[in-house]
């Protein structure tokens, strides 16, 4: 059984993280990625029903008007 400070703790090491760059074309690009969770983390997360984001890439189209 977890403390609810313990539980914090172990949740709090799944990162999230965002990744934003241009590709030679111009294009802005975004990645998202998040980390797995461990066997811990997981079985944690599934007894609460809470879903981890799904990692997403979006390329941004070019916009041909000029400013």
């Amino acid at each position: 059984q977890l403390s609810g400070r313990r539980l914090l703790e172990v949740l709090h090491e799944i990162k999230l993280g965002t990744i934003g760059m241009t590709t030679s074309q111009g294009q802005p690009l975004t990645l998202e990625r998040i980390s797995t969770p461990s066997r811990e983390q997981a079985e944690i997360l599934a007894t609460l029903h809470i879903a981890l984001p799904r990692p997403y890439t979006r390329l941004e189209p070019v916009s041909l008007t000029r400013a």
